[in-house]
């Protein structure tokens, strides 16, 4: 008898923990091949009417929760099928999702031929979701037309009175849309880039190459080829030269990755340094690009290129380059930093890290590198090297008088006048940087009789 009833009991267990296992399992979502659960994914239905694109969404493996939303800037009719969003200003919302709610929207059609930043973006706290998309589009209004997106179409089905369209997913934050009225358009698609092109000039293996080349470096686009240029918008590229490509790909990536206002005021001065150096008449640009280009061979400066293109999310874009700018270079430098405050242009300089110090002190102001020449601050030189300095600033004119002889020296001149009779020539002999006066170091060896040099640690500077 104790057998069967142990029996029972064991039976009863073990049906019991069966069944909370299968219970568990029901409750959770089926993980997917790589054994990680479903990717949240949206549906997304596109209806262009006669003026209006109405965008409908629908959720699948979405987590509940309390989501912000950015809706489109000309979007209108926003709509939640619940009741489910709470306006926080124009183009946001706070989104509760509780499983079933569904949003939509409506967007003007203008008689455009594309449809870009057209979708919504969603963040948790801190966080954006990058759900995959599902999308189809039906057309009531350009049926004899056909679309294009960025991944390929599932179907294309053309009804009497709609065609209708289902696109391959993709998890990409931009979908442009773009409608080719042009029958003798053709399509070339290479990896998740897409490209548009007259059949009257075919893309070349040698474009074909180029553009192979850029997927490595940015985020993929629909490009129009042979088009009047445009301004790049969702993933969308507009240009009449396949060269132009690049640089409307960094100018659209640049804006995507640092939307801090400082960024279109350094914009300029990458567009001059890392492409055509015609593109800007603006002074500050151009020297400012002069200067990096002066310094950096095209290896460091497609470095920096590169590098600024995969920001940390946490860097202006003013701030960033002077971090890559000293990164690569190895010393500190503030380039853009200090010609965006400042009325006046600064050189391109670095900072060394290595105090200036003699036998018996340490000089309270660093020496800077210009050019890959080291400059050391002429007043506390002197004064550490014991002579006079007599400044006047207003001719430009330095006054410096050793044991046995006097230099006049001029800021921004090659001559010098040594004893108040004899010319001398010097190549950049002073720079002004930051209010400062700076001499170059071989003319402090050679016209001042000081020692320089550089340890490991120290900069030592010695009369000799």
């Amino acid at each position: 008898m104790r057998r069967v009833i142990f029996a029972s009991v064991l039976f009863l267990s073990i049906s019991c923990l069966l069944l909370l296992y299968q219970w568990e399992d029901f409750e959770q979502p089926a993980p997917n091949k790589h054994g990680s659960l479903p990717s949240p994914t949206i549906n997304i239905d596109i209806k262009l009417l006669e003026n209006t694109y109405v965008i409908h969404y629908t959720f699948e493996e979405w987590l509940p929760g309390t989501y912000e939303v950015s809706f489109p800037e000309e979007s209108r009719m926003i709509r939640c099928s619940h009741d489910c969003l709470k306006e926080k200003d124009n183009s946001t919302a706070e989104w509760e999702f509780t499983g079933e709610e569904q949003l939509s929207y409506e967007l003007p059609f203008g008689n455009q031929d594309k449809l870009t930043e057209w979708n919504l973006k969603f963040r948790q706290g801190e966080r954006y979701v990058k759900p995959e998309y599902k999308l189809s589009l039906e057309d009531y209004s350009q049926m004899e037309h056909t679309w294009v997106g960025v991944t390929s179409k599932k179907s294309d089905i053309r009804k009497d009175l709609v065609r209708y369209y289902q696109f391959e997913k993709t998890n990409r934050i931009h979908y442009p849309l773009v409608l080719v009225k042009d029958s003798s358009k053709k399509v070339w698609r290479s990896g998740e880039w897409v490209v548009t092109y007259p059949s009257s000039s075919p893309i070349s293996e040698d474009t074909k190459r180029y553009i192979r080349a850029l997927e490595n470096q940015y985020q993929p686009a629909l490009v129009e080829l042979n088009q009047e240029s445009a301004a790049p918008s969702g993933g969308y590229l507009s240009v009449k030269s396949v060269y132009q490509i690049e640089h409307a790909l960094f100018l659209q990536q640049i804006k995507s990755l640092y939307p801090d206002a400082s960024r279109e005021w350094a914009i300029p001065v990458l567009s001059q340094l890392f492409f055509d150096k015609s593109l800007t008449e603006m002074e500050r640009s151009q020297a400012m690009a002069g200067d990096i280009l002066a310094v950096f061979s095209e290896e460091e400066v497609e470095t920096i290129k590169q590098k600024l293109l995969r920001n940390d999310a946490s860097a202006t874009l003013v701030t960033k380059v002077d971090e890559l700018l000293s990164q690569v270079y190895g010393m500190h430098t503030t380039f853009f930093s200090q010609n965006k405050e400042s009325g006046s242009y600064v050189p391109l300089y670095f900072l060394h890290s290595k105090p200036v110090i003699s036998p018996d002190q340490t000089m309270d102001e660093d020496a800077v590198e210009l050019g890959r020449e080291m400059y050391l601050p002429l007043k506390p030189l002197l004064n550490l090297a014991g002579y006079s300095f007599t400044p006047f600033p207003k001719d430009k004119l330095f006054l410096v008088e050793l044991p046995g002889r006097s230099y006049r020296f001029f800021l921004n001149r090659s001559t010098f006048i040594m004893n108040e009779q004899e010319f001398g020539m010097a190549t950049d002999l002073l720079r002004k940087v930051d209010g400062r006066i700076f001499m170059k170091r071989h003319y402090v060896e050679e016209l001042l009789n000081i020692n320089v040099a550089e340890r490991e640690n120290s900069i030592i500077v010695q009369k000799k």
